[in-house]
């Protein structure tokens, strides 16, 4: 069934520059094939080759090593690998190219000889056009008949041979190379699905950044495939997401501020406290302005805990003057002990206008004792 809905898809779906924006898939395929080989036993090998001519990877499979139930099992002991995204279609440019490495490789390689080298080209879409000019050419590109998603050909002293991604089978050994299935195929989609499907978080958040816009538009489908997951895969599932977000955070905000703002709006206000709880107040008031922070706050709010001292930072003595003058004795004088009240004043303003009844009305015996000592006290230090 597979096999059939691949060869009902066209063959040639080589989409221009206009049609999609070029991505870079590149550094994901080297990273995924080294972590890759490098679990099966292939060793990556570092050549020296010129810069026009550097091979995406060379490959190098270690005497004795058993590749029989691997993905790499047509392996020859050394492999030049070039790869091709699906906005780059393999032409004749990029074949004679990665022929050039190979020319290269056997050239400073005692070890090498065309009978344990292949020339490997790792295809996201199926490169129709190419093989038509090679077998024009007399040429012919031909699947293997157990492994139809593998086509192989003579090419002078070369052996060559193309994996076309799109045509990978739908089983775990294939996974790391399915990944670069074109996006618009049947077979991208179907992968998207299984890998849902099983909870393999790994895989599936490697897909998201290689395609987010077309992950995204899967979003739905795979979120009803996550109602099957139980209450610990989902989590799982959202806590690594939530680490591949943050992860793209700052880019987001940078480059596309508007639509995370739209996406923050629409959490609920519970959602979003619990989004902002690990946030310190100096983080949530950077940028609320001072008159945003203060209102709805009452004065007497506002001041609770400022210093006296505080409180006046900043305040012309003639703004004070102006204040205070607004303001009833008794206002002026709430809130302050005694000491406060006199601290400053000498004694003929703190007695100006009042007469000796109502200087001592009130007062205790004592109190009136200590206030005369006082009073003495001051005219003693005053001469």
């Amino acid at each position: 069934m597979e096999l059939e809905e691949n060869s009902q898809e066209e063959n040639n779906p080589e989409p221009t520059p206009e049609d999609k924006p070029h991505d870079r898939p590149d550094p994901m395929f080297k990273a995924v094939t080294s972590e890759f080989v490098k679990e099966s036993g292939i060793e990556t090998i570092e050549t020296e080759f010129p810069q026009t001519l550097r091979a995406d990877m060379v490959l190098k499979v270690p005497e004795g090593l058993v590749l029989e139930e691997t993905l790499f099992s047509f392996f020859r002991r050394f492999n030049i690998v070039e790869f091709k995204g699906e906005n780059n279609q393999l032409n004749i440019d990029g074949f004679l190219r990665n022929e050039a490495r190979m020319i290269l490789f056997y050239l400073y390689n005692k070890e090498a000889t065309f009978e344990n080298m292949l020339n490997l080209i790792v295809s996201s879409r199926f490169p129709q056009s190419f093989f038509d000019y090679m077998e024009a050419r007399q040429c012919k590109f031909e699947p293997e008949k157990d492994r139809p998603w593998l086509w192989r050909s003579r090419v002078g002293l070369q052996e060559v041979v193309v994996i076309v991604c799109r045509d990978l089978p739908l089983k775990p050994r294939y996974y790391q190379w399915l990944l670069f299935a074109p996006s618009d195929s049947r077979k991208w989609k179907a992968f998207v699905r299984m890998l849902a499907r099983e909870g393999n978080l790994t895989l599936l958040e490697r897909l998201r950044k290689l395609r987010p816009q077309e992950y995204e538009n899967m979003s739905l489908e795979i979120k009803e495939l996550l109602k099957e997951y139980t209450p610990e895969e989902r989590k799982r599932y959202m806590k690594a997401l939530a680490h591949g977000v943050a992860f793209e955070m700052p880019d987001i905000a940078r480059e596309a501020p508007e639509e995370l703002s739209e996406a923050i709006a629409k959490l609920s206000p519970e959602e979003l406290d619990q989004t902002l709880a690990k946030l310190t107040p100096k983080q949530l008031l950077a940028r609320v302005a001072p008159e945003e922070r203060l209102a709805g706050i009452s004065p007497e709010e506002r001041l609770a805990g400022v210093a006296p001292e505080e409180r006046l930072a900043g305040v012309t003595p003639e703004e004070l003057s102006q204040t205070l003058s607004k303001l009833s004795p008794e206002q002026r004088l709430a809130g302050m002990t005694k000491e406060e009240r006199l601290a400053g004043m000498t004694k003929e303003e703190r007695l100006a206008g009042m007469t000796k009844e109502e200087l001592l009305a009130g007062m205790t015996k004592e109190e009136r004792q200590q206030l005369l000592e006082l009073l003495a006290k001051e005219d003693k230090q005053a001469e």
